[in-house]
């Protein structure tokens, strides 16, 4: 009896030992103002969603969400003549979840560059040139005048462009998915779009 006993008191203080270096999930948030004047955004992720909005402000908001188990994603932001530039890079470990989302909030007519190596990507009232490239993640971009260029590009999510006017000079591709343009086009215009996607869906709109 008192060897079973021994055991089981055993087990208890493993399980307890286990619970306590189990590594809990945290989620926090960090924002900060860019007061540098820029033309251009670079932004490099590790797989989180970044959200984009252009309005009429003249610097660029930030605003990093963070969710992780084990060590905190490092984050880097850094401007270089007129181009801003945001990276993330993943956990020093190999904790899972491990990723930081990004809500920016940026002059209209600002070019951007997104990359992310899995997340979606939103963009919304947008003037200026966009530049996206996803891994796996969807990419939805509406923009409030007609940019000069627009590629979007997506390993295996859906594509979707919502463009005002036209007509636009369009490139559109889905490897396995459908595709849909319903803007005026021609293949003269000043504007041109990319869009392509490596299995998803791609729908071109006004």
């Amino acid at each position: 009896m008192k060897t079973k006993a021994h055991a089981a008191a055993a087990l208890t203080l493993m399980a307890l030992l286990s619970g306590c270096m189990t590594d809990d999930e945290t989620s926090e948030s960090n924002s900060y103002t860019v007061k540098e004047s820029v033309s251009a955004l670079n932004v490099k992720s590790n797989g989180g969603l970044i959200e984009l909005v252009g309005s009429d402000r003249t610097t660029v908001q930030v605003t990093e969400k963070f969710r992780y188990s084990g060590g905190k994603p490092a984050t880097e932001h850094a401007v270089s003549g007129s181009t801003l530039s945001l990276k993330t890079e993943g956990c020093s470990s190999d904790s899972s979840p491990c990723e930081v989302s990004y809500r920016l909030e940026v002059p209209r007519k600002l070019a951007v560059t997104l990359a992310s190596e899995g997340g979606d990507v939103q963009v919304t009232t947008l003037a200026g040139n966009l530049t996206v490239d996803t891994a796996g993640g969807d990419a939805d971009a509406a923009f409030s005048a007609a940019p000069d260029t627009a590629d979007v590009r997506t390993d295996g999510g859906d594509l979707s462009l919502r463009l005002p006017g036209g007509p636009y000079a369009v490139d559109a591709d889905a490897e396995g998915g459908s595709e849909k343009v319903t803007v005026k086009t021609d293949p003269a215009s000043a504007h041109k779009v990319t869009a392509k996607s490596g299995g998803g869906d791609v729908t071109i709109g006004s």
